[in-house]
């Protein structure tokens, strides 16, 4: 098969010409977007994640959004810590070292 050809493609009747490409981009994202039912994702254990909390949280009456929120929130409060985190070591290596808070600051 050529891929310089598009007509040397086998299509079906009811096929709208395409080319080699998105032919195969096509292909790529049926099988990334095709899932498998309930049923048989428990029983071979592929059953992902966010499927099991959700119906988990359904039982409850919780909607999953709330788990977004407080996913987003863990997050914040993470990069909140982190990122204010290397101020509390100023004073400490000023006294220590006797450096100045711009050399602390510029290696930070």
């Amino acid at each position: 098969m050529s891929l310089q050809n598009p007509s040397a493609i086998p299509r079906s009747e009811g096929d709208p010409p395409t080319t080699p490409r998105l032919r195969s981009l096509a292909g790529i994202w049926n099988s990334i977007s095709r899932t498998k039912p309930d049923e048989e994702q428990n029983r071979t254990g592929n059953l992902i994640i966010s499927q099991w909390l959700s119906a988990a949280l359904a039982r409850r009456n919780i909607h999953y959004g709330w788990v977004m929120v407080g996913v987003t929130f863990l997050t914040a409060v993470i990069t909140a810590g982190t990122v204010g985190a290397p101020g509390v070591f100023i004073v400490p290596l000023q006294k220590e070292f006797g450096w100045s808070t711009a050399e602390i600051s510029s290696a930070l």
